[in-house]
């Protein structure tokens, strides 16, 4: 799968669930697609936590 195609699929998965979607490359954000302009984003609000989590997620 190419780079391109990760992006389409996270990009369409974000238009249809209206959740903003992001891809990362260790702790650096590569990619960034949403449909709804929050005020805040909740992940710059929890970042810390979320990048806490050791387990697998899947």
């Amino acid at each position: 799968m190419k780079d391109y195609d990760l992006e389409y699929i996270c990009a369409t998965m974000g238009d249809l669930s209206g959740v903003p979607v992001r891809i990362f490359e260790g702790e650096e954000q590569v990619f960034y697609h949403t449909v709804v302009t929050l005020p805040r984003d909740p992940m710059q609000l929890y970042r810390n936590g979320i990048w806490a989590v050791k387990a697998h997620l899947g």
